[in-house]
C-alpha cells in the first residue's frame, strides 16, 4: 500500500510526500517532477491530483500486474496557444514546404540503416548527394 499527499513548507517548495509500509515516507520536489506512474495499490489525495494537474503534470494508472488502466491530466492553457499556432501555420504554403521537405528527410535517414548496402539505396544516396553539392562518404 502506497500513499501520496503534498507538503508546503514555508520556502514555498512543493513536496510530494510518498509513504509506503517498506521504506516509511520519502519525499519528492513537485518541481523535478515530470510524470507520476502509479502501480498497483495506491492512495492520492485529491489535493495532490489538483496539484499535478495544476503543473501540468501527468499521472499514469497501472494494475498490479502492469496492465495500463489509464492517465490523469490537466488542461493547461499552453497546449490551446500550440495547436492555435500549429492550425495557423497550416496555411502558410513556405512553412508547409519546410515542414514536409524535414520530414522525408528525417524519414530517409532514419530508413536508410535498414537499407543499408543494397543497390536501390546506394544509388539513391549518390543521387541524393550529387544534388546537394556534398561528396558521398565511401
Amino acid at each position: 500500500m502506497c500513499k501520496l499527499h503534498r507538503r508546503e513548507y514555508a520556502s514555498a517548495a512543493r513536496m510530494l510526500v510518498i509513504q509506503t509500509e517498506e521504506a516509511g515516507e520519502t519525499t519528492a520536489r513537485l518541481i523535478d517532477t515530470s510524470h507520476l506512474v502509479l502501480i498497483g495499490t495506491v492512495d492520492v489525495t485529491a489535493p495532490v491530483l489538483h496539484e499535478l494537474m495544476r503543473h501540468e503534470i501527468p499521472v499514469s494508472w497501472y494494475s498490479g500486474s502492469g496492465w495500463f488502466l489509464g492517465h490523469t491530466i490537466g488542461t493547461g492553457h499552453r497546449n490551446v496557444e500550440l495547436r492555435t499556432a500549429q492550425y495557423r501555420s497550416s496555411f502558410d504554403p513556405v512553412f508547409c514546404l519546410r515542414l514536409a521537405g524535414g520530414l522525408v528527410a528525417s524519414n530517409s535517414a532514419t530508413a536508410e540503416p535498414c537499407y543499408a548496402g543494397t543497390r536501390a539505396t546506394t544509388h539513391l544516396r549518390t543521387r541524393l548527394w550529387a544534388d546537394s553539392g556534398a561528396q558521398p562518404k565511401r
